[in-house]
């Protein structure tokens, strides 16, 4: 038995190879880290403007007020343009927030693709666990070996997500 995480880390060696080179990881983090760039320079802007920033990501801010015009132009590559006039909003963590908006309710929860309500968001701000089911598809895996097989459905098919102190 002490022979199974090897075997196990030789099939994953090998499915790694298989994927295509259609990936550049030094590409990407550059792209991030440029976008980091850009907002930071955006929530400045805000903050010498006198607004309150109450959340921000590589491609968002969320502030108390408008920014100044100079600043926004939705049809500009790269100005901000005005998505939401937002009512309300919880911001729990990055990538989980809601927001009750002029259009609407929008609902955010990386690694979740269902709808949390506004109650299950208070919870989470509260540090309440919430147990979530999510249910993905995951590629044929008929090459390989049967316990891989059985490792990765109970890991990706039927797993179940939690957040916990978030």
């Amino acid at each position: 038995m002490t022979s199974l995480p090897k075997v196990l880390e030789s099939q994953f060696k090998k499915e790694v190879r298989a994927i295509p080179g259609q990936t550049n990881v030094p590409i990407a983090a550059a792209v991030t880290a440029y976008s980091r760039m850009i907002i930071n320079q955006f929530k400045l802007d805000a903050i010498n403007a006198g607004l309150n920033i109450y959340y921000s990501d590589t491609d968002s801010l969320v502030v108390d007020g408008p920014l100044p015009e100079v600043l926004c132009d939705p049809a500009k590559l790269g100005k901000l343009k005005l998505e939401y006039s937002v009512k309300e909003g919880i911001f729990v963590a990055p990538k989980i927030s809601y927001l009750e908006s002029d259009k609407g309710e929008v609902f955010k929860c990386k690694g979740y693709s269902g709808k949390l309500n506004k109650d299950q968001y208070l919870s989470l701000l509260k540090g309440q666990r919430l147990d979530l089911t999510v249910t993905r598809w995951s590629r044929d895996l008929k090459e390989v070996p049967s316990l891989l097989v059985f490792l990765l459905k109970c890991v990706f098919i039927s797993s179940t997500v939690w957040f916990d102190n978030i």
